[in-house]
This record gives structure tokens, sequence and C-alpha cells, in this order.
């Protein structure tokens, strides 16, 4: 076994790989030695999931013209409450330090008391999967499509007014992103 400490750049064998011979490729954007593009990188997986919901599910065209703040919602560990659509922060003690409704509006500290009276207790015990935790850098990009999606929700804009009722039900009834 070679000691670390005797390891030279001279001694480290370089190789390449034949990309030729893989199918497939995988990536875990949160534990690899490679610097990303970050900014790039959640501009380009917003539109995509936005495009894939107006396209597919017929939801308003406005989820992509909004796409100018999408690094303030670029956080990890941000908890999507889907009962009253809030993101919401946890601090290291696991008490809810602010919540977000939509893209412009932040609950009063009385109504987060209300709702998660027992901080992360309340969303641990929660079995209705309730909660959603946006851990990756993939998820950073659902947190401000889910947000976008909030604020249509509220203008009862969500879809296309070309939309029938039966195709509304089918989205709201349990597809997820």
């Amino acid at each position: 076994m070679t000691d670390i400490q005797n390891v030279t750049p001279e001694s480290v064998k370089q190789t390449t790989i034949n990309l030729s011979l893989i199918d497939w490729f995988g990536f875990d954007l949160d534990h690899t030695l490679i610097r990303y593009q970050l900014h790039n990188f959640h501009i380009l997986v917003y539109k995509l999931m936005s495009n894939y919901l107006i396209e597919n599910y017929h939801y308003n065209s406005e989820l992509q013209k909004n796409v100018a703040s999408i690094h303030d919602y670029a956080v990890k560990g941000l908890i999507y409450d889907s009962l009253y659509g809030d993101i919401i922060q946890l601090n290291n003690n696991g008490h809810v330090i602010y919540s977000l409704h939509g893209l412009n509006t932040k609950t009063d500290q009385d109504i987060l008391k209300q709702r998660y009276p027992n901080g992360l207790q309340s969303i641990e015990n929660s079995t209705d999967k309730r909660y959603w935790i946006l851990l990756t850098y993939f998820e950073q990009s659902v947190s401000y499509l889910i947000a976008n999606i909030v604020d249509l929700v509220d203008k009862q804009q969500v879809f296309n007014s070309n939309v029938d009722n039966n195709v509304k039900m089918l989205v709201h009834k349990g597809d997820k992103l």
C-alpha cells in the first residue's frame, strides 16, 4: 500500500475512458469532483421541467417567462409544504426560520408558529407525504418551479384556458413533477 505522503504527481497513472463503450450516463450532482455552472444548470432544469408541464399537462406558459430570480431559490435543504403551498427553511435547531408562499410573499412569523409549533418534529411526524425535502441541485430548480406554480394557483391561472376539467382533475389527483 502506498503511503499518501509519498504520492507524487508523477506516480499517479493517467488513464483514459473509451466513451464508445458506455451505454448510459448517470449524474450525481451532489457528490462529484466536478464544478458545475449552477446558474446555467438551474435555468436548464427549470426550462425543461416547465416546458414538460406546458406541453404535456397544458400548464400556463407564464411558467417560462420568469427565470431571472431562480438563484434566490437555489438553497439546499428547503422543504415544500404541500398543504399550504409554502417553501420553508429550518434553522440548526429544527425550527422554521422563514417561509415563502409563491415568489413574493413571506409568511408572517405568527402564522409560522401556528403552522409549525414544533418545527422539525411536526415535519418528521407527518405520514401523509405533505412535505417534500429539496436536497439536491436538481431540486433547487424544483423549488423555484413550485413557487411559480403556487403563484399561478393563487391567481387560478395554472392551466391554459382551453384545457377541459377532466385533464385538470387527472393532474391534481397525484401526478408529481
